[in-house]
């Protein structure tokens, strides 16, 4: 993805600090292939998704393997209401569980966590196969490969 590309992510996404703008507009931090899902959710799709922790606010998670946190691979969020940063879409509504599932469509999907209050029987079918269960907070933890 281009600078202009990255850009435009960035002004659609919701940061709680600005770590996580820097890590979207830096191609060594975030894969563009995160950076085009995150874009086709915000973009296309419209989308409000306030992002908690990208890469470099995220603990190390490479003994998850290659394709976490630190190697720019995934975000952790939450979908809003709106773009007014913590308008926290309520995890037990049905807009909740259809962000999950155009999660699940999104290009380039490679897994879907679901962390504390997100992690419901409904939120996990409405994902599919990619989901699962996430430790720590609440949060929707977004992956590509």
């Amino acid at each position: 993805m281009n600078d202009d590309g990255r850009k435009l992510l960035a002004s659609l996404l919701i940061f709680q600090n600005d770590g996580e703008r820097s890590d979207i507009l830096d191609p060594r931090k975030t894969q563009d292939d995160l950076c085009g899902m995150l874009l086709w959710l915000v973009y296309d799709r419209g989308y409000f998704f306030e992002v908690t922790a990208a890469n470099s606010d995220h603990s190390n998670d490479l003994r998850l393997g290659p394709h976490g946190h630190t190697g720019g691979y995934a975000v952790d969020g939450w979908p809003l209401n709106s773009k007014k940063p913590g308008d926290y879409m309520d995890e037990n509504s049905d807009g909740f569980a259809q962000f999950i599932q155009d999660c699940d469509q999104a290009p380039h999907r490679y897994q879907i966590g679901l962390g504390g209050s997100a992690d419901t029987w409904r939120n996990e079918r409405a994902g599919g196969p990619s989901v699962f269960s996430d430790n720590g907070s609440d949060h929707v933890h977004l992956g590509t490969r």
